[in-house]
């Protein structure tokens, strides 16, 4: 841990590059990761049985006991029965710089987004469809792990309604 925290000592001193990862962010991505790798915490769940649908979210809490572990604070990892990774927990895997950066470029959004053609096509659709849990998923640890930029994201997004366009901007086809 004390090579993490010297590396969050230094880069809290430099400048980011704007344009590009430093050595010193990816540095501090390889260190966060190992050390949730090192922390791990273990459950009596098994995974593939957590995620079974249920008709109702109370009978998971009936066949998944919460774990009594406290407050976790450093990065670690949530594991099932089998030793499968549930959860990674990397707080400041990403430099607080990084962040503000992210919610100014957020709040600048002016570029009208292009709806790519091929999600017509019937199988891009349903891949999508297939998919889109995942993104679920990532967007709920996004919004609990980073909730400023997730309001920042759907405010620029709510603000910009009419941002969507059908057809490519002539001359791109």
């Amino acid at each position: 841990m004390s090579q993490l925290t010297n590396l969050q000592r230094v880069m809290a001193a430099e400048d980011l590059p704007s344009a590009s990862i430093s050595s010193n962010e990816t540095k501090l991505s390889a260190l966060v990761i190992a050390h949730a790798i090192l922390n791990p915490y273990i459950t009596q769940w098994d995974i593939d049985r957590f995620a079974e649908p249920r008709p109702h979210a109370a009978d998971k809490t009936k066949y998944f006991q919460y774990p009594q572990w406290g407050h976790i604070s450093d990065p670690a990892t949530v594991l099932d029965v089998h030793g499968r990774v549930m959860l990674w927990y990397l707080p400041g895997i990403i430099p607080p710089e990084r962040v503000i950066a992210s919610l100014m470029v957020s709040k600048r959004l002016q570029d009208k987004v292009y709806e790519s053609s091929n999600l017509k096509i019937p199988a891009v659709k349903e891949w999508l469809h297939e998919i889109s849990y995942a993104e679920e998923f990532w967007n709920s640890i996004s919004g609990l792990v980073l909730p400023d930029l997730a309001r920042v994201g759907k405010d620029a997004i709510a603000a910009k309604g009419d941002w969507v366009v059908t057809q490519p901007p002539s001359g791109t086809q």
